[in-house]
């Protein structure tokens, strides 16, 4: 029997801001939505960034973060980044 009195508050359903896009909220038993959701996790992308993701892409980070190869293809993409910031037409590119 659960205690009413206790005004339990529920996490409210938020959408992960990894890859998969998946909104994350709870079911009941029989399958239905019912109140709270998931924590999630909270991964720094550096910079001052972070983001809230569902495990699954938790997990997929921790893997391509622990792999040399994915770190050197993330370093060549954040440099490409930089560049195109510098190009943007309200930018000075020879700074």
């Amino acid at each position: 029997m659960v205690d009413e009195s206790n005004n339990l508050e529920f996490i409210s359903p938020w959408r992960c801001e990894g890859p998969c896009k998946a909104f994350m909220y709870n079911r009941n038993a029989e399958g239905y939505p019912s109140p709270g959701a998931p924590v999630g996790f909270t991964i720094d992308m550096g910079k001052g960034n972070t983001i809230r993701v569902c495990s699954t892409c938790k997990d997929l980070w921790l893997i391509a973060a622990s792999n040399k190869h994915m770190r050197k293809e993330h370093v060549k993409w954040d440099l490409q980044n930089e560049r195109a910031e510098r190009l943007r037409p309200d930018r000075n590119y020879l700074d």
